[in-house]
């Protein structure tokens, strides 16, 4: 019993030294990382004299970082471009009528390719007619004052109308019996097909057109001729 109660008091003795040896470490290791911290404050405190000896005007590095972010972050904002949504109008009951009379009165349903907006639209005394705005300007396509191409007299009505960019073709209708597809490029209005047609790989001309429709310069309609004749053609932009 003697033997066991000297063993248990030896091993006690022994873990006691063990936990001083290593708490006595620690506190030395504490001691030197709070000298190593001393040391850096000194140096960088050393270092400042120095550069203020040379007349220059040195900040910390956190107060140089701190700002360098600020800025960095304000340029980003400001560099990227905001895109703000623009409303304008196209043409109103107070817009003019291009190569009319007054202003217009009543509107179509518009048609949009890109910039482009057509649109069909009336006036007072009878006014009507297609009209273009191309992105900074309004222009009339054609009215009932405008002259058929290779035609007699002027348009007496329109059918619908299609648009692609500048290009806008449509329907129209003059006097005896006249009737046609015709195509303005954004400047000059022009003949397509009419009923003085001959029909490709037909026989004798057109005798009535379908609403045409319009890609760039390219125009393709549906048209009939005498003798139950129908058929798709194509306007490639050129003669």
């Amino acid at each position: 019993m003697a033997k066991w109660l000297t063993s248990r008091l030896t091993r006690g003795r022994k873990q006691m030294q063990m936990r001083h040896h290593r708490n006595a470490a620690l506190v030395r290791l504490m001691h030197s990382a709070s000298g190593f911290v001393r040391l850096t404050d000194r140096c960088r405190t050393s270092h400042l004299s120095v550069e203020r000896l040379k007349g220059d005007s040195v900040m910390r590095r956190s107060e140089i970082v701190a700002p360098l972010l600020g800025l960095s972050l304000a340029v980003l904002l400001f560099a990227a471009p905001v895109q703000a949504s623009v409303l304008s109008r196209v043409a109103d009951q107070n817009t003019a009528i291009p190569n009319g009379t007054g202003n217009f009165t009543s509107f179509g349903g518009p048609l949009l390719s890109g910039a482009n907006v057509a649109f069909f639209a009336d006036g007072s005394s009878g006014q009507e007619g297609f009209y273009l705005f191309n992105g900074s300007a309004l222009s009339r396509v054609a009215d009932l004052n405008t002259t058929i191409p290779n035609g007699t007299g002027n348009f007496t009505g329109f059918g619908l109308l299609a648009l692609s960019g500048g290009n806008v073709t449509f329907h129209g209708v003059g006097s005896s019996g006249q009737g046609g597809i015709y195509l303005f490029n954004g400047s000059a209005l022009s003949r397509v097909a009419d009923k003085n047609t001959a029909i490709p790989n037909g026989t004798g001309n057109f005798t009535g057109f379908g609403v045409p429709v319009l890609s760039g310069g390219n125009v393709a309609f549906f048209a009939v001729g005498s003798s139950g004749q129908g058929g798709i053609y194509l306007f490639n932009g050129s003669r």
